[in-house]
Protein backbone atom coordinates (compact mmCIF):
# COMPACT_ATOMS: atom_id res chain seq x y z
CA UNK A 1 0.00 0.00 0.00
CA UNK A 2 2.91 2.56 0.80
CA UNK A 3 4.38 1.81 -2.71
CA UNK A 4 0.80 1.84 -4.20
CA UNK A 5 0.36 5.66 -2.71
CA UNK A 6 3.19 6.98 -4.80
CA UNK A 7 1.04 6.85 -7.73
CA UNK A 8 -2.72 6.53 -6.54
CA UNK A 9 -4.52 9.16 -4.74
CA UNK A 10 -7.12 8.16 -1.29
CA UNK A 11 -9.78 6.92 -3.73
CA UNK A 12 -7.51 4.46 -5.76
CA UNK A 13 -6.07 3.16 -2.81
CA UNK A 14 -9.18 2.18 -1.01
CA UNK A 15 -10.24 0.27 -4.63
CA UNK A 16 -7.19 -1.92 -3.56
CA UNK A 17 -7.86 -2.03 0.20
CA UNK A 18 -11.17 -2.98 -0.36
CA UNK A 19 -10.62 -5.78 -2.55
CA UNK A 20 -7.00 -7.26 -0.29
CA UNK A 21 -10.12 -7.34 2.44
CA UNK A 22 -13.03 -8.77 0.35
CA UNK A 23 -13.76 -11.35 -1.06
CA UNK A 24 -13.09 -10.59 -5.17
CA UNK A 25 -10.71 -10.31 -7.43
CA UNK A 26 -9.76 -7.88 -10.16
CA UNK A 27 -9.03 -8.83 -13.20
CA UNK A 28 -5.20 -10.08 -14.48
CA UNK A 29 -3.94 -11.17 -17.86
CA UNK A 30 -7.37 -11.28 -19.42
CA UNK A 31 -8.64 -13.93 -16.37
CA UNK A 32 -12.04 -12.17 -15.27
CA UNK A 33 -12.84 -10.73 -12.31
CA UNK A 34 -12.94 -13.83 -9.39
CA UNK A 35 -15.43 -14.06 -6.70
CA UNK A 36 -15.56 -16.00 -3.34
CA UNK A 37 -12.15 -15.60 -2.42
CA UNK A 38 -10.96 -15.33 0.93
CA UNK A 39 -9.93 -12.34 2.30
CA UNK A 40 -5.86 -11.45 2.14
CA UNK A 41 -6.23 -9.32 5.18
CA UNK A 42 -7.99 -7.02 7.05
CA UNK A 43 -8.58 -3.01 7.65
CA UNK A 44 -7.01 -3.74 11.34
CA UNK A 45 -4.08 -5.94 10.02
CA UNK A 46 -3.23 -3.10 7.74
CA UNK A 47 -3.64 -0.64 10.30
CA UNK A 48 -0.66 -2.63 12.68
CA UNK A 49 1.63 -2.83 9.26
CA UNK A 50 1.42 0.71 9.36
CA UNK A 51 2.26 1.34 12.76
CA UNK A 52 6.00 2.63 13.35
CA UNK A 53 6.32 3.86 9.66
CA UNK A 54 5.78 7.78 10.62
CA UNK A 55 7.76 10.01 8.36
CA UNK A 56 7.55 7.18 5.21
CA UNK A 57 6.62 8.82 1.74
CA UNK A 58 3.01 7.80 0.77
CA UNK A 59 1.88 7.43 4.89
CA UNK A 60 -0.06 10.27 5.09
CA UNK A 61 -1.76 9.06 2.01
CA UNK A 62 -2.58 5.08 3.07
CA UNK A 63 -3.47 6.75 6.71
CA UNK A 64 -6.09 8.55 4.80
CA UNK A 65 -7.25 6.00 2.65
CA UNK A 66 -7.43 3.72 6.13
CA UNK A 67 -10.42 5.70 7.79
CA UNK A 68 -12.75 4.80 4.92
CA UNK A 69 -11.23 1.33 4.38
CA UNK A 70 -13.72 -1.32 5.10
CA UNK A 71 -14.01 -5.28 5.70
CA UNK A 72 -16.45 -7.99 3.56
CA UNK A 73 -17.17 -5.91 0.36
CA UNK A 74 -18.54 -8.85 -2.52
CA UNK A 75 -17.77 -7.28 -5.83
CA UNK A 76 -16.25 -4.03 -7.21
CA UNK A 77 -19.48 -2.66 -7.79
CA UNK A 78 -20.37 -2.84 -4.28
CA UNK A 79 -16.96 -1.27 -2.96
CA UNK A 80 -17.70 1.92 -5.65
CA UNK A 81 -21.17 2.20 -4.39
CA UNK A 82 -19.82 2.50 -0.94
CA UNK A 83 -16.96 4.55 -1.62
CA UNK A 84 -19.64 7.28 -3.34
CA UNK A 85 -21.65 6.94 -0.04
CA UNK A 86 -18.92 7.22 2.85
CA UNK A 87 -16.25 8.90 1.01
CA UNK A 88 -16.86 12.79 2.56
CA UNK A 89 -18.36 15.70 0.46
CA UNK A 90 -14.56 17.34 -0.04
CA UNK A 91 -13.68 14.30 -2.06
CA UNK A 92 -16.51 13.81 -3.68
CA UNK A 93 -18.89 11.20 -1.68
CA UNK A 94 -22.03 11.63 0.36
CA UNK A 95 -20.35 11.45 3.74
CA UNK A 96 -22.90 8.48 5.20
CA UNK A 97 -22.29 6.72 8.27
CA UNK A 98 -19.92 3.21 7.15
CA UNK A 99 -22.65 0.38 6.70
CA UNK A 100 -21.50 -3.21 7.52
CA UNK A 101 -20.81 -5.27 4.38
CA UNK A 102 -22.13 -8.88 3.45
CA UNK A 103 -23.24 -10.19 7.08
CA UNK A 104 -25.51 -12.46 8.00
CA UNK A 105 -28.49 -10.69 9.19
CA UNK A 106 -30.84 -13.48 10.64
CA UNK A 107 -34.72 -13.22 10.37
CA UNK A 108 -35.76 -15.91 12.84
CA UNK A 109 -36.07 -15.70 16.89
CA UNK A 110 -33.80 -19.32 16.47
CA UNK A 111 -30.83 -17.68 14.96
CA UNK A 112 -31.00 -20.20 12.20
CA UNK A 113 -32.38 -18.40 8.85
CA UNK A 114 -30.20 -15.59 8.11
CA UNK A 115 -29.47 -13.74 4.79
CA UNK A 116 -26.75 -11.42 3.77
CA UNK A 117 -27.18 -7.77 2.76
CA UNK A 118 -24.67 -6.37 0.68
CA UNK A 119 -24.55 -3.01 2.35
CA UNK A 120 -26.51 -3.05 5.74
CA UNK A 121 -26.92 0.37 8.66
CA UNK A 122 -27.98 -2.32 11.46
CA UNK A 123 -28.61 0.55 13.99
CA UNK A 124 -31.01 2.13 11.54
CA UNK A 125 -32.50 -0.96 10.25
CA UNK A 126 -31.68 -0.19 6.70
CA UNK A 127 -30.56 -2.44 4.21
CA UNK A 128 -29.35 -1.20 0.49
CA UNK A 129 -29.12 -3.99 -2.37
CA UNK A 130 -26.84 -3.14 -5.27
CA UNK A 131 -29.24 -5.23 -7.87
CA UNK A 132 -28.58 -5.69 -11.96
CA UNK A 133 -25.61 -4.19 -13.53
CA UNK A 134 -21.83 -5.23 -14.37
CA UNK A 135 -21.77 -7.87 -11.38
CA UNK A 136 -25.23 -9.15 -10.88
CA UNK A 137 -26.34 -10.33 -14.44
CA UNK A 138 -27.31 -13.94 -14.34
CA UNK A 139 -31.04 -14.68 -14.11
CA UNK A 140 -29.80 -16.50 -10.75
CA UNK A 141 -28.58 -14.03 -9.35
CA UNK A 142 -31.11 -11.64 -10.08
CA UNK A 143 -33.91 -13.96 -8.73
CA UNK A 144 -32.40 -14.68 -5.48
CA UNK A 145 -31.72 -10.67 -5.11
CA UNK A 146 -35.37 -10.21 -5.01
CA UNK A 147 -36.72 -13.09 -2.99
CA UNK A 148 -33.74 -11.81 -0.54
CA UNK A 149 -35.34 -8.44 -0.83
CA UNK A 150 -38.56 -9.53 0.20
CA UNK A 151 -37.74 -11.73 3.51
CA UNK A 152 -35.96 -8.78 4.28
CA UNK A 153 -38.99 -6.48 3.64
CA UNK A 154 -40.92 -8.83 5.65
CA UNK A 155 -38.57 -8.94 8.59
CA UNK A 156 -39.42 -5.10 9.36
CA UNK A 157 -36.26 -4.16 7.46
CA UNK A 158 -36.03 -1.00 5.00
CA UNK A 159 -34.86 -2.93 1.80
CA UNK A 160 -33.62 -0.17 -0.97
CA UNK A 161 -31.84 -0.93 -4.02
CA UNK A 162 -29.39 0.79 -6.31
CA UNK A 163 -28.18 -0.65 -9.75
CA UNK A 164 -25.14 0.06 -11.92
CA UNK A 165 -27.40 3.25 -13.45
CA UNK A 166 -27.22 4.58 -10.36
CA UNK A 167 -23.44 5.29 -10.38
CA UNK A 168 -23.32 6.15 -14.08
CA UNK A 169 -25.70 8.93 -13.99
CA UNK A 170 -25.14 11.51 -11.33
CA UNK A 171 -28.94 12.52 -11.19
CA UNK A 172 -30.10 9.09 -10.77
CA UNK A 173 -26.91 8.77 -7.81
CA UNK A 174 -28.61 11.83 -5.97
CA UNK A 175 -32.04 10.84 -6.04
CA UNK A 176 -30.92 7.45 -4.87
CA UNK A 177 -28.44 9.33 -2.07
CA UNK A 178 -31.96 11.31 -1.17
CA UNK A 179 -33.58 8.45 -0.53
CA UNK A 180 -31.54 6.92 1.60
CA UNK A 181 -30.46 9.84 3.56
CA UNK A 182 -34.12 10.11 4.25
CA UNK A 183 -34.07 6.59 5.27
CA UNK A 184 -31.22 6.95 7.63
CA UNK A 185 -32.63 9.87 9.37
CA UNK A 186 -29.78 12.42 8.05
CA UNK A 187 -29.97 15.74 6.36
CA UNK A 188 -30.42 16.99 2.76
CA UNK A 189 -28.25 16.29 0.30
CA UNK A 190 -25.59 19.22 -0.91
CA UNK A 191 -27.09 20.02 -4.44
CA UNK A 192 -24.77 22.83 -5.46
CA UNK A 193 -23.07 22.67 -8.99
CA UNK A 194 -19.71 22.41 -7.18
CA UNK A 195 -21.09 19.41 -4.95
CA UNK A 196 -22.43 17.39 -8.10
CA UNK A 197 -19.15 18.12 -10.38
CA UNK A 198 -16.92 16.87 -7.01
CA UNK A 199 -19.33 13.41 -7.28
CA UNK A 200 -19.14 13.08 -10.61
CA UNK A 201 -15.05 13.61 -11.00
CA UNK A 202 -15.27 10.66 -8.16
CA UNK A 203 -17.73 8.10 -9.96
CA UNK A 204 -15.35 8.52 -13.00
CA UNK A 205 -12.44 8.07 -10.95
CA UNK A 206 -13.57 4.97 -9.14
CA UNK A 207 -15.59 3.12 -12.11
CA UNK A 208 -12.84 3.28 -14.45
CA UNK A 209 -10.52 1.60 -12.17
CA UNK A 210 -9.36 -2.22 -13.31
CA UNK A 211 -6.90 -2.81 -10.72
CA UNK A 212 -3.74 -1.51 -12.25
CA UNK A 213 -1.58 2.14 -13.27
CA UNK A 214 -2.90 1.27 -17.11
CA UNK A 215 -6.18 3.16 -16.45
CA UNK A 216 -4.55 6.32 -14.35
CA UNK A 217 -3.50 9.38 -15.82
Amino acid sequence: MLQLAHDFAPPELLLTGFELCGSYRFSVGGVPTAYGRPACMTPESLRRAMDGREGMHGIKRVRVALRYLLPGSGSPMETVLVLVLILPPRLGGYGFPAPELNLRCYIDTCGMTYYIPDLWWRDRNVVLEYFGGRDHTELHDMVSDNLRRNDLLDNGRRVMVAVYEHLAKGASMDHLASQLSHQLGLGEIDMSREARERRRQLRTRLLRWEGGLSKQG
